[in-house]
């Protein structure tokens, strides 16, 4: 009997009907499930961010803390120095930039740090690894010296060439990280949206508030006028005599970011900022000897070679810088 040509297209019409229906599921609950695995992926990635940016600013305040501390507890051991007290100097100075070099550690081993977080504790890491090598070294020489049998004048210069030999040393070391750390805050500032401000850290921390307003490129004269004192005059290494003895005092290095690094005859040392302003300049200590105290000097003279200051209150003391 013949075969009913409409039986028979119902059945092929079912069967398509029936393949059309299971591909679309199959299509809707692959597109479901991407979706949702999409969805997933977007909320794991959106965590880490965030515990990311948690661990890196944590890192960041537990840096500052040790970095801070460390620059402290070195004022206090120098301020109360002494050659009597040179082993207890020594022993002290020592395990702080150890506990500093294990704090750096310590904050390396947070989980989910940004890399340039990272990328900063690690390059201070190593070169205040570095610095310990040559302040062992420094300190070796240091009290040789201080106990040799030498007439005071030939120790004291002896002191002195040491403690320049030192800065001379490891000024690449203190000016590479001041250069380095500007642009690791700027690069984890933009990436965190959190303020990781190198200013945090005490030794860069501009003057007191209270300290007068100051131009680095020319200063106002005595008589209202503008003197032509070009911030160059007075940047570089200088020795530091006192003009009415004609005794060295010591030797400056001064930068043209507001830093200076005074090296005394007597040993003793001091770091701070400087400016310029009404025809003075103005040295602000903040680490080492006399930390916290400042002082302001009449501009008597400069030039490219030299120039001249005289204190501006009494005892009036004058002084002379010589470029090397």
């Amino acid at each position: 009997m013949p075969e009913n040509p409409g039986s028979a297209n119902i059945v092929l019409r079912n069967i398509l009907v029936g393949l059309i229906t299971t591909v679309l599921g199959a299509i809707i609950l692959y597109f479901l499930g991407f979706r949702d695995r999409n969805a997933g992926s977007k909320a794991t990635q959106e965590e880490n961010l965030l515990a990311k940016r948690e661990a890196t600013i944590q890192a960041w305040k537990s840096y500052v803390t040790a970095e801070n501390l460390l620059l402290q507890n070195f004022n206090t051991f120098s301020a109360n120095f002494s050659l009597a007290r040179f082993d207890e100097y020594k022993k002290l100075a020592l395990a702080e930039v150890d506990r500093f070099n294990a704090d750096l550690k310590k904050i390396l081993g947070y989980k989910n740090l940004d890399p340039s977080m990272v990328s900063l504790l690690e390059r201070r890491l190593r070169d205040k690894e570095s610095w310990l090598v040559k302040y062992k070294a420094y300190l070796g020489n240091y009290q040789r010296i201080a106990t040799a049998m030498l007439s005071d004048d030939e120790k004291n210069k002896s002191l002195e060439n040491e403690s320049y030999r030192f800065q001379n040393d490891v000024k690449d070391l203190d000016q590479k990280f001041a250069n380095e750390i500007a642009g690791l805050c700027k690069v984890l500032t933009e990436k965190n949206n959190y303020n990781f401000a190198w200013t945090d850290l005490l030794l860069f921390q501009p003057p007191p508030a209270n300290t007068a307003a100051v131009t680095n490129t020319t200063t106002a004269g005595a008589a209202g006028g503008v003197a032509s004192y070009s911030k160059g005059m007075f940047c570089g290494h200088f020795t530091s005599f006192d003009a009415a003895n004609n005794q060295l005092v010591g030797y400056i290095n001064i930068y043209d970011n507001g830093r200076f690094y005074y090296y005394f005859a007597a040993g003793d040392s001091t770091y701070g900022f400087w400016q310029l302003g009404n025809n003075q300049m103005k040295l602000v200590y903040d680490q080492y000897w006399g930390a916290g105290q400042s002082y302001v000097y009449d501009i008597t003279a400069a030039t490219d070679r030299s120039f001249a200051l005289r204190l501006s209150v009494p005892p009036y003391n004058s002084f002379s810088f010589s470029r090397q």
